[in-house]
């Protein structure tokens, strides 16, 4: 009897592809408003004013319309294999937690977006601390030794994040 010969199957390529893709139309699209908040945080630790009209007036009398843009190429770099493990390991928890046999709500809602989240914060940090280095011009500070700065509130926006999105695709039945 003759084997038959599958093609493998073009799934395998979706998450990544949509992770990077998704990754970027957020970052292009967000990045604007992402300096303009960094700006507002650079001008209040000035203790100059720091309001959002300020700040894009700051942005703009310095770099133009590019200067919105300041810091988005680190972005774009990481936010791909960021993505990518952040919807990698809520589907893997996702799938674990379906076939645990364990019937605990928060074990098969919760525990998903708390690990899926806390997995991207730690590839998420350093792009944050460099994107943040290079809109507030801070190239003097030694990067390399500040990776994690800021990792605290970070981990908690994404695990908030996470859990938001992991049990929303538990309870609309993407899952």
């Amino acid at each position: 009897m003759l084997e038959s010969t599958k093609q493998p199957s073009l799934k395998i390529l979706v998450l990544p592809i949509s992770a990077g893709l998704s990754g970027i139309v957020e970052a292009c699209s967000t990045h604007p408003i992402d300096r303009v908040k960094t700006e507002m945080q650079r001008l209040a630790l000035e203790k100059r004013p720091s309001g959002i009209f300020q700040a894009i007036g700051s942005i703009y009398s310095g770099d133009k319309l590019l200067g919105f843009y300041k810091g988005l190429v680190p972005r774009i770099v990481g936010i791909m294999p960021m993505r990518l493990v952040y919807w990698g390991t809520l589907n893997s928890m996702n799938e674990y937690t379906a076939n645990s046999g364990i019937d605990n709500r928060f074990f098969q809602f919760v525990l998903p977006g708390m690990v899926a989240g806390a997995v991207q914060s730690v590839v998420d940090n350093p792009i944050e601390v460099f994107k943040t280095k290079l809109m507030t011009g801070a190239s003097h500070v030694q990067w390399n030794r500040r990776l994690y700065d800021g990792f605290t509130p970070l981990i908690c926006r994404n695990v908030i994040f996470a859990v938001c999105v992991g049990f929303s695709t538990k309870v609309y039945g993407r899952d």
